[in-house]
């Protein structure tokens, strides 16, 4: 029986501070604790877990993991071990994914005993996905400090990567968590979706592998990134926390003014959600551009993003283009260059439809003249 409830912290270290109402973690020296013995301990709870996937929720199984998640960049000389510890987070969400399926479709009959059921699964999916959600993060933001040291130096060859990077590591996590999120996990909280602090977990580490630009190169795993994305926005209707994400995103990376636009189409294109993409226009309209500097990296990146966005779906900026024309009379004049070319792609895009349809039109009206041309010949020759 699951005596305290687990609160999803804003920080992992939150979860050190002793509370009585809340689950807390137990003080472990993980970083003193031999590779041999870490991954032997992990091999101990992957068994358990396995066994019964909620079993998450004992200390003895969820503390080594939150430490081992806690302490992740500091094991940089500990690889086996961290092969270790994502492999056991892939498998037991997989694990958790199929028992969760099962139980929705076969649940218990007593209302009592169902509800039961539900909290126990509740609070074991909360625990693997933050525990998931801030390995990666960690994983990624380490990353990509590598990526900017070995820009200014040589790269140390002899130095190990971090297995997060190793061979399809990261699409087989994405692709467990896609398979989660897919599911009704509304249910277990009794309620159409769940609590926005889960949620954020996914959209938490989504964002930042977009910093890196190795992720957004690879296909498989962007498109895992996008799906997540789309779950978030369109099944779990938590758009706001995503756009507020993406926003700061294009604030912060430059990289993020070319990736952003093409998850933009696909919202349009793939998924037949264009008011997501005009939530997105609509807080970058209410942005105090004056305040932030005129030649700020922040205000560079939102002005490009403007442009990006209405070359790629124009009609939809188009729709929402009244929420950032007042950009044209603030004092940032790379705003307002953005906006005037944000129009000039409109307009352009809007004369070559029209092209488009006036020569479709006069196709359609060749061919009706034919088939017109056709009858009366075939009239004429039936009269012989």
């Amino acid at each position: 029986m699951i005596e305290k409830e687990f609160v999803i912290p804003i920080h992992p270290e939150e979860l050190l501070l002793k509370k009585r109402d809340r689950y807390c973690v137990d003080e472990m020296d993980i970083l003193s604790i031999s590779e041999t013995i870490l991954i032997s301990k992990l091999d101990d709870i992957q068994e358990r877990l396995m066994n019964n996937c909620c079993n998450i929720i004992f200390h003895e199984n969820f503390d080594l993991l939150y430490h081992m998640m806690n302490s992740y960049v500091h094991m940089i000389t500990k690889r086996k071990a961290q092969d270790c510890f994502f492999n056991v987070m892939c498998s037991c969400i997989d694990e958790l994914t199929k028992s969760i399926s099962r139980y929705q479709k076969n649940p218990l009959e007593s209302n009592e005993e169902h509800k039961k059921k539900l909290n126990e699964y509740k609070i074991a999916t909360k625990m693997y996905v933050f525990l998931f959600a801030h390995a990666i993060t960690k994983a990624e933001e380490e990353d990509i400090k590598e990526i900017k040291k070995n820009m200014r130096k040589k790269k140390d060859k002899n130095k190990e990567s971090l297995a997060w990077n190793g061979a399809n590591i990261k699409e087989k996590s994405l692709s467990s968590l896609i398979e989660l999120l897919e599911l009704n996990l509304g249910s277990l909280w009794s309620l159409s979706v769940p609590e926005e602090e889960f949620t954020n977990l996914f959209v938490l580490f989504c964002s930042t592998m977009l910093k890196n630009g190795a992720n957004t190169k690879s296909k498989t795993v962007k498109d895992c990134i996008f799906s997540i994305f789309t779950i978030v926005v369109q099944k779990y209707k938590h758009s706001l926390s995503v756009a507020t994400s993406l926003i700061s995103l294009l604030c912060n990376n430059e990289q993020a003014t070319k990736i952003v636009p093409e998850l933009m189409e696909q919202f349009v294109d793939k998924n037949s959600n264009p008011q997501f993409v005009g939530d997105i226009i609509r807080e970058i309209g209410k942005m105090d551009t004056d305040q932030m500097g005129g030649e700020s990296a922040a205000i560079k990146n939102v002005s490009n993003f403007i442009v990006s966005v209405s070359k790629q779906v124009p009609k939809i900026v188009l729709q929402n283009i009244s929420v950032i024309v007042p950009h044209l009379d603030g004092e940032n004049y790379l705003m307002r260059n953005a906006v005037v070319q944000s129009i000039g792609f409109i307009i352009s895009n809007l004369l070559s439809s029209s092209k488009k349809d006036k020569k479709e039109d006069k196709k359609k009206d060749g061919k009706e003249d034919e088939e017109e041309e056709g009858v009366k010949k075939s009239s004429c020759q039936q009269r012989r």
